[in-house]
């Protein structure tokens, strides 16, 4: 998998923090997991460029610096995870399409998680957000591949920041075409992260199989957990996640299937009414009955997977046996509940 690095992730930490030795140690984790894996990670030049103005950059030159600071450093270690990303710089500029001819504002375009922002440098955070901007023409523009596929890898933030959102309006120089733009890249925060998601990547259509994998998950710790219904997908369940996108994005893919599952089992309380519930009936229309199927009396329900807009949810039966059927998953605008 390909993930652009979180600049935080190879910024020297200052003399006076106690970040050094986490930094070694992380940096190494990363460059040499990543090399034993079929994974990759990429640069820009532009937050290349940042962290060396800010004297940032590790190079090799910093160790001495590092000693001459009182930092504790382990020099073998961490020369040879400097050396990993000095012997092969992958910069995703000379890979993605080249945008020179289009202008973009950064204030405010790239929503960037407070976590991630607030640890860079104006400079480096801006550069950040300017390799972002580039990847998102790449993608709407170019329909480029790299930029299409790639994630955020970072560390130390909270597990309930799954994304970095951008919206901006571009202009191609050459002819003062204007467009708006909208795109997202899912956040990984550990190399073991990545690899739950190529995993869970690969068999999340095995219904059961995914389902049963997820709740392993959310039960670990617990000495008496809720059991989980059978759950099947029912036909277009599938089809609805891949009509938006989501089956290539692994983050929301497996968002989907936890909060299904912590939902199912009862940690995401259900209700019959709608007021501030996020997991309800489904009903016709806001005061109406709940639909049933005449087929088997099974009844529906609807289960927020992400309350803010779009409003992503899903929507599934629940049958007299407690199995249950998902049956779409759909944003607040779509009003075809089935």
């Amino acid at each position: 998998m390909d993930f652009l690095l979180d600049p935080f992730i190879i910024t020297i930490p200052s003399s006076n923090g106690n970040r050094a030795e986490n930094f070694i140690d992380g940096l190494y984790d990363w460059t040499s997991e990543i090399r034993r894996k079929n994974h990759k990670f990429w640069l820009s030049f532009p937050i290349v460029n940042a962290l060396i103005q800010e004297n940032q950059y590790p190079d090799l030159n910093n160790i001495p610096r590092y000693m001459e600071k009182g930092v504790f450093v382990d020099a073998i270690t961490l020369f040879q995870a400097l050396r990993k990303i000095m012997e092969f710089p992958s910069y995703l500029d000379e890979t993605i399409p080249q945008i020179d001819h289009f202008y973009f504002e950064l204030e405010d375009s790239v929503v960037l998680p407070s976590e991630v922002e607030e640890r860079l440098s104006p400079t480096v955070a801006d550069a950040l957000k300017e390799t972002l901007i580039e990847l998102a023409i790449a993608k709407d523009v170019f329909d480029d591949k790299l930029a299409n596929k790639i994630l955020f890898g970072t560390s130390d933030i909270p597990e309930d920041e799954e994304r970095i959102l951008l919206e901006t309006c571009v202009i191609n120089i050459d002819n003062d075409d204007t467009k708006d733009l909208t795109s997202e890249w899912d956040i990984v925060t550990s190399i073991e992260q990545l690899d739950e998601i190529e995993g869970f990547m690969s068999f999340w259509e095995d219904t059961q199989r995914a389902i049963s994998w997820m709740y392993r998950q959310v039960i670990i710790g617990e000495s008496n957990p809720e059991p989980c219904p059978k759950v099947i997908a029912g036909e277009g369940f599938h089809d609805s996640i891949r009509s938006h996108g989501y089956h290539n994005k692994p983050t929301m893919l497996r968002k989907i299937f936890r909060i299904t599952v912590l939902g199912l089992i009862g940690k995401i309380p259900r209700t019959t009414g709608k007021k501030e519930s996020t997991h309800h009936a489904l009903t016709d229309g806001k005061a109406g009955p709940q639909y049933i199927r005449e087929s088997d009396q099974a009844t529906a329900w609807r289960l927020y997977i992400q309350e803010k807009y779009p409003g992503w949810r899903v929507h599934y039966w629940q049958k007299k046996d407690k199995s249950v059927e998902l049956i779409k998953f759909s944003s607040h605008d779509d009003k075809n509940f089935f």
